[in-house]
């Protein structure tokens, strides 16, 4: 079986890797990074014979906006196939709205394949939840789509949320 690594960055990324590894999603290793000394290390993360990486944030200004560009970029330079799956903020959060959208674009610069979650449109769906379990509901998506990658490669990400 291919080597691919869930790589979660910054807590948002921690959370998702958690619950991922707690619902036994088959056919991955796990990583978290949450600060930015980590990051800075993360080629020793992905190993020699790294097939693949995925990685999960949220895109919130700190961490997780931060390292997954640069994680990314190290990918792409590696010629390691990859893919992120992000968290927006909500709207209502300018400040961090304007840090993800830097981040999504600096993201862009290094790979097509990114799934982006809006915690707008997780509300929108799931308002009625208590919140946690709303975000719950985020990471089962995230299962879905890495299980989808693992069993049909990057090129099967489609529009999820």
């Amino acid at each position: 079986m291919a080597n691919i690594k869930v790589i979660g960055v910054g807590h948002a990324g921690r959370n998702t890797v958690d619950y991922l590894e707690n619902n036994k999603v088959d056919g991955v290793e796990f990583a978290c990074l949450t600060d930015m000394a980590q990051v800075a290390s993360a080629r020793e993360y992905m190993g020699d014979g790294t097939a693949g990486v995925i990685l999960v944030a949220g895109l919130d200004g700190t961490t997780g906006s931060q390292g997954t560009p640069a994680i990314a970029k190290l990918c792409q330079d590696g010629g390691v196939p990859f893919a992120a799956i992000v968290f927006m903020p909500f709207a209502y959060e300018k400040a961090r709205q304007e840090a993800a959208l830097l981040s999504l674009q600096a993201l862009r610069q290094h790979t097509n394949h990114i799934v982006v979650l809006s915690n707008d449109k997780l509300r929108e769906q799931f308002g009625s939840l208590p919140f946690e379990e709303a975000f719950r509901k985020g990471d089962e998506v995230v299962a879905e789509v890495v299980g989808n990658i693992v069993r049909n490669g990057y090129d099967a990400i489609v529009d999820y949320i």
